[in-house]
């Protein structure tokens, strides 16, 4: 057996140690150590309610606390062998080893345990596969909140070490608020500018995004072709081209641009 089952197997030995001297369920011990877990953040960090909360819901931070609640039941368990005492002297004794406000003041998780909680805690409300997460705002209030986007984007960069992305959303239903959408999904996802998209440049990336802008204008929007053409400062063949092109990737079963075109939808 290895390590880390021979832990687990004492742990739960101990506890139920722990739960016949004090004369506890399984659950009035669960509850308990949650209950002082939750007291133990409050106690440590006092002036900062988020990191407290983001710690009360890392797996990270409560492998920690239980690995340090452990040891005390360690304690418990020999006081009784030792000293004989009934299930109210331990239960008194339990509750004081176990103080919140006085661990608060003797043990402290390190910067790992802060750094890697906060870390998975992000992880999880990005998308696994491209850790994105949208932000619903007005069309009007795009240009002040470019700047906030960024620092977001930075301090997340800072916490976790990851290359995570914040992807502005447009909110409502109007043509030019799905066309932003659009706009921004393919810019991140190509890493072009609109302004790349509109110029006469012929990287693949800037001619992906701008055929896909192309298709998802026409099929999916219905604009028309003039209208697309003069927002990429094009003829209108060019567009016909682009639409045309995209289809028939769709239709000989290209799978990167099937499978581009779909989460691009799915997306927006």
């Amino acid at each position: 057996m290895n390590n880390s089952n021979t832990n687990i197997r004492e742990a739960y030995e101990e506890n139920a140690v722990v739960c016949f001297l004090l004369k506890w369920s399984s659950d009035d011990y669960n509850t308990y150590q949650y209950e002082t877990g939750i007291e133990y953040l409050q106690h440590l960090l006092p002036a900062d309610e988020e990191c407290a909360d983001m710690l009360s819901r890392s797996k990270i931070f409560w492998n920690w606390w239980r690995h340090q609640w452990a040891s005390r039941d360690k304690r418990l368990i020999l006081a009784a062998y030792y000293w004989r005492y009934n299930a109210e002297d331990l239960t008194l004794i339990y509750k004081e080893n176990n103080n919140a406000r006085t661990l608060a003041a003797a043990i402290f998780p390190n910067g790992i345990i802060m750094r890697e909680s906060a870390r998975a805690i992000i992880l999880d409300l990005f998308t696994p596969k491209n850790r994105r997460r949208m932000i619903m705002i007005k069309p009007d209030a795009l240009p002040a909140f470019e700047k906030v986007v960024k620092d977001a984007e930075h301090k997340l960069q800072n916490l976790t070490g990851l290359n995570l992305k914040l992807q502005v959303r447009v909110s409502g239903g109007n043509i030019k608020e799905k066309e932003i959408n659009l706009i921004m999904l393919l810019t991140d996802t190509y890493n072009v500018t609109w302004e790349d998209m509109v110029s006469v440049k012929r990287t693949f990336p800037t001619v992906e995004a701008r055929q896909i802008y192309c298709y998802f204008m026409r099929e999916k929007y219905g604009n028309k072709l003039a209208w697309i053409a003069r927002r990429l400062n094009r003829h209108h063949t060019a567009v016909i081209y682009a639409v045309n092109r995209i289809n028939e990737l769709i239709q000989i079963k290209d799978y990167a641009i099937i499978t581009k075109i779909k989460e691009i939808d799915e997306t927006l």
